[in-house]
Formats: structure tokens, C-alpha cells, sequence
């Protein structure tokens, strides 16, 4: 007779076929078959290992033990951070500036508020401050690019606003690093910005009204 199927073969080890079926397989076993003798030894190990139930509970004082084990593990360090204090580059507001820089494109006049340029390692900052005549409060728009490919994109980067060592707002950078605080007070403020694990620190930036 010809080979029979691995399910057959299978239902033979598990002695579930008829008296019948059990006698021509076995038959065709004893005729010799090394193929077929491998597949039932191999079928029939693995229905022994299937039908013992070898899963068992942990006691409560093992749970316990286990739990505090893992407490009093240390912790993995975290990665240390890189805090980067950014410099002054360009300022709209300062005495001497180059003709027509930061000015309108169109009109080639100043487009008012206060516009500073800062570097730090490997990180442009551009701020601009924006004020309406009618309103006591500021916008500050902001965009923070890396000066390289090799610099870590700056979407998503988080951005703190402080005064007097306090933290006063948080946003997100976009995807192209742009940020925005809208309607804050004048005043003197510090910048975070949080890039993977760099943080830029611009201290002590003033608005356009407060110079």
C-alpha cells in the first residue's frame, strides 16, 4: 500500500482509529517503510508531550519575592543630556546691523518687533517677537533647525518658556521646528529646548518692548 497521510499517522499514534484502519497501517509499518516509521515515532512523542499538562502557579510568597527582587534592582541610566547654551548671532534691535537685513522683502523696511538669530552646537534658533499697538502682550514665533544632516531632525522638539527661574509655558516644535507662545507679558525670558537628548538654553532674551 502506498504511504498514508501524517493525519492518519497522527490518529494511529493517538489510537483513535478503528481496529481496521490501526491493522493496515501497522501492517504497512511492518512491511519496512523507514519514512513512515520515523513520522509515527516523531507523531507519537509529540501527542505524550501535548497531553501533559506541565503549567503550575506561582506561590503568593514567590510573587512576592519575585516583585521585590525586581525593585531593588538599579535602574538603567539614562542617557545624560547635553545642555547646550546657545550664542547671539543676529539682532534686529541692535545698534549697528547690516542695510537691509531682516527687513520686507517688498518694501525693504523693517517689519517691526524684535528678531534674533542664536547658535548653539549644531542648532540655529530664530526668534521674532510680535506685538499689536492695542495689546499689552507680545507673540514669540520661533524655529529651531539643525546646521547638518548629521544633527538629529528638530520635529517635536519641546520647548519651555521661563521667567525668574520659574517655568511659565510649554509647546511642541512642528515638524519643520516651528514654535509659538502667543500673548505674553514683555518682559525678560529664558528658552529650553529639548532635541533628543540636547538641550538648548537661550537666557535672558528680552522682548521687543522691553528693550
Amino acid at each position: 500500500m502506498k504511504c498514508p497521510p501524517l493525519n492518519d499517522l497522527l490518529d494511529y499514534a493517538r489510537n483513535l482509529l478503528t481496529e481496521t484502519e490501526s491493522a493496515v497501517i501497522k501492517t504497512h509499518l511492518l512491511g519496512g517503510c523507514t519514512s513512515c516509521e520515523r513520522n509515527r515515532y516523531w507523531l507519537e512523542n509529540v501527542a505524550q508531550v501535548t497531553a501533559q499538562d506541565r503549567s503550575f502557579d506561582f506561590s503568593e510568597d514567590a510573587i512576592k519575592g519575585l516583585v521585590a527582587w525586581f525593585k531593588s534592582q538599579p535602574a538603567h541610566a539614562r542617557p545624560s543630556v547635553r545642555r547646550l547654551v546657545a550664542n547671539l548671532i543676529f539682532d534686529s534691535l541692535a545698534a549697528r546691523q547690516v542695510a537691509f537685513v531682516r527687513t520686507d522683502s517688498v518694501t525693504g523696511q523693517s517689519t517691526g518687533g524684535r528678531q534674533m538669530l542664536f547658535q548653539a552646537e549644531g542648532y540655529d534658533i530664530d526668534l521674532r517677537f510680535e506685538g499689536a499697538e492695542d495689546k499689552p502682550t507680545e507673540d514669540l514665533i520661533g524655529q529651531v533647525l539643525p546646521q547638518s544632516d548629521s544633527v538629529i531632525a528638530t520635529g517635536g522638539a519641546m520647548v519651555q518658556l521661563w521667567k525668574d527661574e520659574q517655568p511659565q509655558l510649554t509647546t511642541q516644535a512642528n515638524d519643520h521646528g516651528v514654535f509659538r507662545f502667543g500673548q505674553i507679558p514683555s518682559g525678560v525670558y529664558d528658552l529650553k529646548i529639548q532635541v533628543a537628548e540636547d538641550e538648548i538654553n537661550i537666557v535672558r532674551v528680552a522682548t521687543a518692548r522691553t528693550v
